[in-house]
């Protein structure tokens, strides 16, 4: 497995079964995520350097908690702060923000991409959703971009693990959502 790098080339989250993600970039592996629940209420993440389990809190304010699977201990909290945002904070006080980007163009298709920034408002990587093969389905694969701001942060490879969680749980809130709706219209007109 290779470390994730600011320079590294742009990097692709690939589903390779319904709940495992790899990382992958001209043939190399960089990241493995496994859902362990059929919700994506938690999964467990390797890189080169270091393994993750990240949980969803789905009540109330949806927070994630990321532990460092060898100590077993909390390392990192992300709390939603308003629609589209987000708001990573480590232990040792470190802050990143999880923030939506959407072009005119994508508006337009439903298309947006998710930018981890630091505390500095700086873009260090940006995650974006490929469109599904078939329509109305969940996103699940999605391109990996550093930015040279990204040098020098050790963070980096949690920020595209745990950022691509995130998003993997949105969009099953969203598909939940869509089908409860769905089910309510079609009792409705029973």
């Amino acid at each position: 497995m290779k470390t994730i790098t600011w320079d590294a080339e742009p990097l692709e989250w690939k589903c390779v079964s319904e709940q495992r993600f790899e990382l992958i970039a001209g043939g190399v592996l960089y990241a493995v995520m496994r859902c362990d629940s059929p919700y994506a209420l938690s999964a467990t993440a390797m890189t080169a350097l270091d393994s993750w389990t990240m949980r969803c809190v789905r009540f109330l304010d949806s927070q994630f908690v990321v532990q460092n699977k060898a100590e077993n201990e909390d390392i990192a909290f992300y709390v939603p702060t308003e629609p589209g945002k987000g708001l990573l904070q480590y232990v040792n006080g470190r802050i990143f923000k999880l923030q939506a980007q959407t072009s005119l163009a994508g508006l337009f298709k439903g298309q947006r991409s998710w930018s981890w920034l630091d505390e500095n408002g700086r873009v260090l990587l940006t995650i974006q959703p490929q469109p599904s093969t078939w329509p109305n389905q969940f996103k699940r694969d999605a391109l990996v971009t550093m930015t040279p701001q990204a040098e020098g942060v050790t963070e980096l490879p949690l920020l595209a693990v745990l950022g691509w969680y995130i998003l993997l749980v949105h969009y099953e809130d969203e598909e939940t959502i869509l089908s409860q709706v769905l089910l309510s219209i079609a009792a409705v007109n029973m």
